[in-house]
């Protein structure tokens, strides 16, 4: 049981920076976008990291049960979440930042991982 759920918490470490990689290479392209003059190597670069997007994209939809677990489940506690994973906060921070304890914060975190470990083994028959 606990390898499982260090095996889960890993899963959701990896959707969370596959998403800051999307929103940074959607950045960077857009950058590009604007400097781009007809210039080969710009366009290189720009090929290069759109095909980079697209295999993190991929990634993401390997996690679809994640997103939907948050979005539907769990609106109101991904607050916590996002703060952590997708921004990078410090627990002291975050639990300052929502006016929660950090035990609470670790309870959201528990609670999720296990709605996770459950919604895969529907989806797939086997555990993590």
């Amino acid at each position: 049981m606990r390898n499982d759920l260090k095996e889960t918490k890993k899963m959701l470490k990896e959707y969370y920076n596959t998403k800051k990689k999307v929103f940074y290479l959607n950045e960077r392209i857009l950058n590009y976008k604007h400097l781009r003059e007809d210039d080969k190597s710009c366009e290189e670069v720009l090929s290069a990291e759109k095909e980079m997007l697209e295999e993190y994209k991929k990634k993401i939809k390997e996690y679809v049960f994640i997103e939907s677990i948050l979005e539907i489940e769990f609106p109101e506690k991904r607050k916590i979440l996002d703060s952590r994973y997708l921004y990078g906060k410090t627990w002291q921070y975050v639990a300052l930042n929502n006016y929660v304890s950090l035990r609470h914060c670790f309870n959201v975190v528990n609670e999720v991982l296990e709605k996770i470990q459950e919604s895969y083994r529907e989806l797939y028959g086997e555990s993590i």
